[in-house]
């Protein structure tokens, strides 16, 4: 599970960006196929419940931790890649710009209906 927020005291900051763990934790349970689900504290705040842990039986400890310490791993790349939503769209259109230009130094690409996309993701429409 991800931390809900801060102690309820106020003196220790679990994690400034809520929006980020928890996107990111749902994108980990969604690569490992878990179902991971938002779920509600006693005091209405969101955390998400990423997937249950176990260990069988015959599993020795090393191997456990191994798992763990991946699982772990992943789920901080994909914290540490995480984009702000404000960004992703202008990040995906210079994508789109990149991969429709052919060789133009940086000049605009007709997409249709009197629409330009310029090499910085913006969009002109030009009738």
């Amino acid at each position: 599970m991800t931390a809900t927020a801060s102690e309820d005291h106020g003196r220790i900051k679990v994690c400034p960006n809520q929006l980020r763990l928890i996107e990111s934790a749902l994108r980990l349970g969604a690569e490992f196929e878990t179902s991971p689900s938002v779920q509600r504290d006693w005091a209405g705040r969101e955390y998400v419940k990423i997937c249950v842990i176990t260990q069988h039986k015959n599993q020795k400890d090393k191997e456990f931790n191994s798992e763990l310490s991946g699982a772990f791993s992943r789920f901080f790349e994909i914290y540490d890649s995480y984009t702000d939503v404000r960004y992703r769209a202008r990040d995906e259109m210079i994508e789109l710009y990149n991969d429709l230009s052919t060789g133009d130094l940086g000049g605009e690409v007709y997409l249709s209906d009197g629409v330009w996309l310029g090499s910085d993701g913006s969009l002109f429409d030009r009738g």
